[in-house]
């Protein structure tokens, strides 16, 4: 069981949570101490000295209404929990093809969609596009995730790994079809959305990696960018620490 379900409410909670020391828990389970762990640590960083955290940017408007893409976006700032306040996603034009055929335009895409989305979203001061695409190297098609974090003046982009289409996909790109309906009509799935679930590299890698995990890779590439530390940068060092 958890310690968690052991804790009073409201503000005692929050002073029990303050001074736990896991040491004193020695009848705790493992999974009891994580989770008082993860608890705690979310606490400490929701709250500033007056209570209410600050963001390096408090609103990141984003170029799509993908679920698969903003769960990937959720997952790689919950990395970066003092960075953003908010994510706002909106329903731009891309500016390319339905599935660009080349890293160049998967670039482009991105792009599109990141500037698209800070004309959109007023309050917002950062933006992000997401765009997937493929490219061919040796005759053979490649899918690739590209994300572009823009400030109003610059992009910083990031890439996934990628994947070599299985060829009894690739067949139907090459007559003009997007992935999503290559891979359905080569009868990997029967999904219609297979683009908002686990996508083709879930299908072709069994379940070893889904397209969320790899629109994270990009985010998080992207994300990087940014870090003082390492790059030029507007933002504070402070909203690169880790968790």
């Amino acid at each position: 069981y958890s310690f968690c379900t052991l804790l009073p409410e409201g503000e005692k909670k929050m002073s029990l949570l303050n001074s736990w020391n896991p040491l004193t828990l020695t009848a705790a389970t493992a999974a009891g101490v994580m989770a008082l762990r993860t608890i705690q640590t979310q606490l400490e960083v929701s709250r500033d000295a007056e209570g209410v955290q600050s963001y390096a940017c408090e609103v990141l408007a984003v170029g799509t209404m993908n679920g698969c893409k903003l769960a990937a976006i959720d997952e790689a700032l919950g990395e970066y929990p003092f960075l953003i306040g908010s994510v706002k996603g909106v329903a731009v034009d891309t500016g390319v093809n339905e599935q660009p055929l080349s890293i160049k335009e998967t670039i482009k895409g991105a792009k599109n969609r990141a500037e698209a989305a800070l004309r959109k979203v007023t309050e917002a001061k950062l933006s992000m596009g997401i765009e997937s695409g493929i490219f061919t190297e040796d005759s053979k098609f490649y899918d690739v995730c590209v994300c572009t974090l823009y400030d109003g003046t610059n992009h910083a982009i990031g890439f996934s790994s990628s994947f070599q289409i299985p060829p009894s996909v690739a067949k139907y790109i090459e007559d003009g079809k997007d992935l999503a309906q290559a891979v359905n009509l080569a009868g990997l799935t029967s999904n219609s959305k297979i683009g908002e679930a686990e996508g083709c590299i879930g299908i072709v890698s069994r379940g070893r990696m889904t397209r969320k995990e790899y629109t994270t890779q990009a985010v998080l590439t992207s994300l990087m960018a940014y870090d003082p530390q390492w790059y030029p940068s507007k933002y504070p060092a402070s909203a690169f620490r880790e968790k």
